[in-house]
């Protein structure tokens, strides 16, 4: 077939977009059931360029070449649409990060003063509760404090390898009367065979606020 003159106009739109998301701590919102609620942050970076008109005559002669170049464009657009590659996590950044975290829960525990009203009932909660869960896991509860809104469970197992059995679940336990963010960290030890100790740390502060119900 004769083609005596053609024109060819493409566009190429080229966007990359790069979505990290993590999560800080977790709630439990119901008895036996899944974290109700987690706390996330998410920082997005996204570029884009301008759609950029590209246009080509084509002639009898062409044809093969024009082809050539249509299928040269499209896959350098499909190659910019793929998501930029995300560098390796540094595992020692990632456990300062998370150290500094836990430091700044045990700070502001030990600057939170002490609301008689709210205290007590809490403390007495929560050592019930995990009283019950050290008997039925075989760990053993060695101090419980609650202040105002914030409380804190030094727990103890045999072994690094039994905390991380059981202690990790512990953020997903509800308890009744205490709606609240959990939080625990099993730093792992320079001997994971001796006796082994951490904190779980509640904060409470919407349930305080009253924007959370108490779980029954």
């Amino acid at each position: 077939m004769a083609i005596s003159k053609a024109w060819l106009a493409l566009s190429a739109l080229v966007g990359a977009g790069i979505a990290l998301m993590t999560t800080a701590t977790t709630r439990s919102g119901g008895r036996n059931s899944p974290p109700a609620e987690t706390r996330q942050s998410v920082e997005v970076a996204t570029h884009e360029q301008p759609s950029r008109p590209i246009t080509l005559q084509a002639s009898p002669g062409r044809m093969e070449a024009l082809e050539q170049e249509v299928a040269r464009l499209r896959d350098r657009r499909d190659a910019h649409d793929e998501p930029a590659p995300q560098p390796p996590d540094d595992p020692e950044e990632d456990r300062k990060r998370v150290e500094a975290r836990f430091a700044e829960f045990e700070r502001h525990l030990q600057a939170e003063p002490v609301d008689p009203a709210w205290s007590g009932g809490a403390t007495e909660s929560l050592r019930s509760d995990l009283g019950a869960a050290a008997r039925a896991d075989g760990f053993d509860l060695v101090a419980v404090e609650c202040r105002t809104a914030t409380c804190r469970a030094t727990l103890r197992w045999s072994s690094y390898d039994a905390a991380v059995r059981t202690g990790m679940h512990l953020p997903e336990r509800a308890m009744p009367g205490l709606n609240c963010a959990k939080s625990i960290w099993l730093k792992e030890p320079s001997n994971p065979s001796e006796p082994y100790s951490g904190n779980l740390f509640l904060d409470c502060s919407e349930q305080r606020a009253g924007t959370t119900d108490v779980i029954r």
